[in-house]
């Protein structure tokens, strides 16, 4: 199991030097064509906006001002992310991912 850091990694100390880049990215999302899902995730896929890294094979899928999922095709994947900012990780996925990387 991974250990807590001491402190987590923070995004709430300067609000606006986090809403600018998170506003720029909502405008861009907008001014392009919604693009069709193709396969089946289980994410879902209506009127929702995907950024997708296909060299490593890692979706990111921001569901609203609140967080977002990130789905990769291999664990390693995910595993900096896990390290790193476990403690942001939803308590109700915890069990699962626990036993996929601890």
């Amino acid at each position: 199991k991974v250990s807590q850091p001491e402190t987590c990694p923070k995004i709430d100390g300067d609000r606006q030097r986090h809403q600018r880049p998170r506003a720029a990215l909502r405008r861009r999302l907008r001014a392009r064509p919604p693009t069709p899902c193709v396969g089946t995730l289980p994410l879902g896929c209506l009127s929702s906006n995907y950024i997708i890294d296909r060299s490593r094979s890692v979706i990111l899928h921001i569901y609203d001002d609140r967080g977002m999922d990130v789905a990769a095709g291999h664990p390693s994947a995910l595993r900096p992310l896990y390290e790193k900012f476990n403690c942001w990780l939803l308590d109700h996925d915890r069990e699962k991912m626990d036993l996929i990387f601890g």
